[in-house]
């Protein structure tokens, strides 16, 4: 109604990030659940500081953060391109995930492992996810 993007909206922004960054490190999220190994969110934090608008071109960047035993954090940004050529993004929010690592019966796993912390902390094989635009929908299409 007010043309802005709805702050739930940002949700499904950080998990497209967050699956093309794991996909980008050869560890596509559908492999990790073949092998038993699941990852929910277990914590969510945002800070809004502007805000998008509909058919706003966004990008979002999605950076590793803290892995302990059982969690891993992902960092997000939110911008949209500046009007001036040559200028910075405007910084839209920040957000961090934590994702618990368990398994099929929903028990925690004793750890991460080896195989996927060596993944998660590597390199991407390509274009980085902080590469990654997202258009948002137009306002007569809400």
């Amino acid at each position: 109604m007010m043309g802005v993007v709805h702050h739930g909206s940002y949700i499904a922004y950080f998990e497209r990030g967050r699956l093309e960054y794991m996909r980008r490190r050869g560890m596509p999220y559908k492999a990790l659940v073949e092998r038993g190994h699941h990852l929910p969110v277990v914590e969510l934090n945002v800070r809004y500081k502007k805000p998008a608008y509909f058919d706003d071109l966004l990008s979002v960047e999605t950076r590793l953060g803290t892995v302990t035993r059982v969690t891993v954090r992902f960092d997000y940004r939110v911008r949209r391109p500046c009007a001036e050529a040559g200028a910075a993004h405007e910084l839209l929010l920040e957000a961090h995930v934590v994702l618990a690592c368990i398994d099929a019966r929903g028990k925690p796993r004793p750890r991460w492992p080896q195989v996927h912390l060596h993944r998660v902390r590597r390199p991407a094989h390509a274009r980085r996810s902080a590469d990654r635009l997202v258009r948002q929908p137009r306002r007569d299409h809400p």
